[in-house]
């Protein structure tokens, strides 16, 4: 195996421990697997975790997307990182081209570069995508994750929801927006996606919860938007392109 495979395969393998259901120990296997010794993967493992871009599946400067940092103009002013296909900017004047989008909900750590990565990642698939920050009362995402995880535990959840919803009413008024906006979340994300769902009635067009706790049964009546408990990122961009094209 030479050695861009080899390391396109352990950043697949670290992105499933970091972020989907894969313990330590059969992450430590099957990188012992790919690379033929214990020492080869634990040196593989140390290059992906030591830089968090080296571990992108689609790079900043990616040609097919346009991204920047944004603030948006709703009642609480959150920042994010708004990431767009390109040719669907290159035909920005002319609105030839609408899209359906997806606002991205981070984990308990705040907006880290694995989320924003997932927002290009988005972008590639053909949607606009925004990785909101709902740290951004507190000043943005600290590098401290410890940090990060302390403010997340102080958020008003009711507060952080119609942050959200604010966000995803700004994007459906967005001139490139079709209309249909859904959400993704990643574990604590995973969970505001679901308190989403029961309380955002029609606003949402689609929403996938990857490993996230989920809403009280009594409350599942309130679910008005299709809705995908997913571990697979295959099926989860199937599902946004039928539900938000």
């Amino acid at each position: 195996m030479d050695q861009p495979t080899l390391r396109a395969r352990a950043i697949a393998l670290y992105d499933d421990f970091t972020h989907v259901h894969l313990d330590r120990r059969r992450f430590f296997s099957e990188l012992t697997r790919l690379t033929g010794g214990v020492a080869a993967a634990q040196a593989l493992a140390m290059s992906i975790a030591a830089d968090p871009a080296a571990a992108a599946i689609i790079a900043e400067n990616d040609p097919r997307i346009w991204s920047r940092v944004a603030t948006l103009d709703t009642a609480q002013r959150p920042s994010g990182y708004l990431a767009l296909p390109a040719e669907a900017m290159a035909h920005f004047a002319a609105h030839k081209r609408k899209l359906g989008y997806v606002l991205v909900i981070h984990e308990n750590r705040g907006l880290q570069p694995y989320t924003r990565d997932v927002a290009r990642r988005l972008a590639v698939a053909g949607f606009g995508a925004l990785a909101i920050d709902l740290l951004s009362p507190y000043g943005g995402t600290p590098a401290d994750e410890d940090k990060a995880r302390q403010e997340i535990g102080q958020l008003n959840l009711q507060s952080a929801a119609a942050n959200c919803l604010d966000a995803i009413r700004w994007l459906k008024q967005g001139a490139l927006c079709n209309g249909k906006v859904g959400v993704l979340g990643f574990c604590w994300g995973g969970a505001m996606v679901n308190r989403l769902a029961v309380t955002a009635g029609n606003a949402i067009n689609a929403a996938v919860a990857f490993y996230g706790p989920t809403p009280d049964p009594a409350e599942a009546a309130k679910v008005k938007v299709p809705m995908l408990p997913e571990l697979a990122w295959s099926r989860t961009i199937a599902f946004f392109k039928e539900r938000l094209s």
